[in-house]
């Protein structure tokens, strides 16, 4: 075992440059791969773990606009057959309010006083990064506004409600599972007790809102426990607006977004991985090769094959084990760099956390690459003669094919030697030309990513229909708001959209949009199969609802609303990422 050590040290010793190389190579691939496992298995998860950690059952409920005939000894009432655990907050609701978010806006949907807000047991609130110095006037920011909006603590945060503006000091930030990602469609935002009762006087009556946490018995089934609680409230008050969204759907909001970039991450790093994969076979063949002389030399003496081989492996492993150690230790370094892309748009604190899988599988899995690889190399040594080595690996006729014959060839002979050194060198050859090939690949995927989510994103991909802006109206003034904007010089393209849940069965709920007149859509590509609709008894489905429910093209649905049923032509299937 000593010799073999000795002629590792020597090998080390004697290829300095070949052997840093090696060690960067196997670095940089431990690195990667430590970097995608860490988002995937502790980063990405964290919206499902803080979500158990603070208790937010399977969903909430908000009843807002007119609460008559609905207290909540009545919502209690009404769920409690359902549900092992649920609790009621009131709070202020605005959803056709907006407040500073980056360079643009948000809208605002909630507000709660400090005072009720984080004694809840269900769907905890939690504070971060707070400054107890602000005693007043203050207010907790969503921690997305932090992470993706560029507020800081301390600063002024004005916003106005029912233009009337107000000024705050951002006293720390919030996380909560159902109100702090703009993909959920709603925000929480938490006043003092004196500001948040000032505003509370004048808005209660038309913004007061019941939210109801709660966490179904089992058996319960989602869709239908959600459907039958609406019904029930329509027949109490048919003005009661209800808005649901259940854990499941609310994790998806949130996370959907970092799963694409996640996923584009982990393609981007298999395609390095590929590259720096061949091109440390390629090295240690070269390696071996090159060594040629001192191997016929060393068989020479007396070392035996199993000595050599021996001081390769010891040679490569202990580059792999040394470059694959530091490779993880670097993947915990930068991750708090690494994971920002995912959590700036989930709106949750994190911190990277030890992984123990994490952790070995990229030790343990380059060592055993760098193990196998070196045996498969070091394979031919056991073949070659001492002679032969010393000559380079040259014999006096290895009987191969001369492809290219210079006193026959009919190119010229600088082409000639240039094709009988491609011929030789076929491995070497094969192994660059996939090597240059998933280089420039992983370099046009990399630019073709900057170019259609940074500089001209394909907003068509993320929802049903692009516009520049939507007007909220009610059923009162929609026709005199819908003249004034096709009054005006600076808008077009006015189309009118009603949003409703239609239910199929009782058990799943569509949330349907009804145009006016759907040639106006800006996005036709919406539809991937079939077409949209152009009478009033078709419509075009989700793909994902329709291969669920085996529907096709063609096929009628009969979906309800209330206690009134309706019959559709389904004429095509529709798709986006939200």
């Amino acid at each position: 075992m000593n010799k073999d050590i000795m002629l590792a040290k020597g090998h080390i010793k004697k290829n300095k440059g070949t052997s840093v190389g090696l060690f960067i190579l196997l670095f940089i691939g431990t690195l990667l791969i430590g970097v995608s496992m860490l988002i995937i298995m502790d980063t990405y998860p964290i919206a499902r773990k803080e979500a158990v950690r603070l208790n937010s059952g399977d969903g909430h409920i908000r009843l807002s606009d007119d609460l008559s005939g609905i207290d909540d000894k009545k919502i209690e009432e009404l769920i409690k057959d359902d549900t092992k655990d649920y609790e009621i907050k009131h709070c202020l609701q605005y959803t056709t309010s907006s407040v500073p978010f980056g360079n643009g806006e948000m809208s605002i949907n909630l507000l709660v006083d400090d005072s009720s807000v984080f004694d809840q047991k269900m769907s905890v609130t939690e504070t971060v990064d707070v400054d107890d110095s602000i005693k007043s006037n203050y207010i907790y920011l969503p921690y997305q506004f932090y992470t993706s909006g560029g507020v800081k603590r301390g600063e002024d945060y004005t916003f106005k409600l029912k233009e009337k503006k107000y000024t705050f000091k951002v006293k720390g930030f919030l996380n909560t599972t159902y109100f702090g990602c703009n993909n959920n469609g709603s925000f929480l935002f938490v006043l003092d007790d004196e500001s948040y009762k000032e505003i509370e006087n004048i808005d209660k009556e038309k913004n007061d809102t019941a939210v109801i946490f709660y966490e179904l018995k089992d058996g319960v089934k989602q869709s239908k426990f959600e459907i039958e609680f609406l019904n029930k409230v329509a027949g109490i008050n048919p003005m009661t607006v209800v808005r649901r969204l259940s854990l499941d759907d609310t994790l998806m909001s949130k996370s959907y977004m970092a799963l694409i970039m996640v996923l584009s991450f982990i393609v981007v790093t298999v395609v390095i991985l590929l590259v720096i994969l061949l091109m440390f076979i390629n090295s240690i063949s070269n390696y071996i090769k090159e060594n040629m002389k001192t191997i016929g030399a060393l068989k020479a003496i007396g070392y035996t094959y199993s000595n050599i081989r021996n001081s390769f492996l010891i040679m490569f492993i202990l580059l792999a084990s040394v470059g694959s150690i530091l490779g993880v230790i670097a993947a915990y370094v930068i991750m708090p760099a690494m994971s920002t892309f995912v959590i700036a748009q989930m709106g949750i604190p994190y911190k990277v956390s030890f992984n123990m899988v994490a952790t070995i599988v990229p030790v343990v899995g380059v060592i055993l690459y760098a193990l196998i690889v070196t045996c498969l190399a070091t394979r031919r040594i056991k073949k070659i003669e001492p002679v032969v080595a010393i000559r380079e690996g040259m014999e006096n006729h290895n009987f191969r094919k001369n492809h290219i014959r210079l006193d026959k060839s009919y190119f010229g002979l600088n082409l000639s030697l240039s094709l009988k050194t491609m011929f030789f060198n076929k491995r070497q050859n094969i192994i660059t030309f996939f090597v240059t090939g998933l280089i420039i690949y992983s370099c046009a995927f990399g630019l073709l990513m900057y170019e259609n989510f940074n500089r001209k994103p394909n907003l068509e991909l993320l929802t049903l229909e692009t516009c520049g802006g939507v007007v909220m109206a009610d059923s009162e003034k929609k026709d005199d708001i819908e003249k004034y904007l096709k009054d005006r010089n600076d808008t077009t393209n006015i189309r009118r959209v009603i949003d409703v849940y239609l239910y199929y069965n009782n058990e799943d709920q569509l949330l349907t949009y009804v145009f006016d007149d759907v040639s106006k859509m800006n996005n036709q590509n919406a539809c991937y199969e079939g077409r949209l609709p152009k009478h009033d008894n078709e419509i075009a489905v989700s793909g994902s609802f329709g291969k669920d429910n085996g529907f096709k093209i063609g096929d009628e649905l009969k979906l309800d609303y209330g206690n009134k049923s309706y019959k559709y032509l389904i004429t095509g299937f529709i798709q986006t990422t939200n």
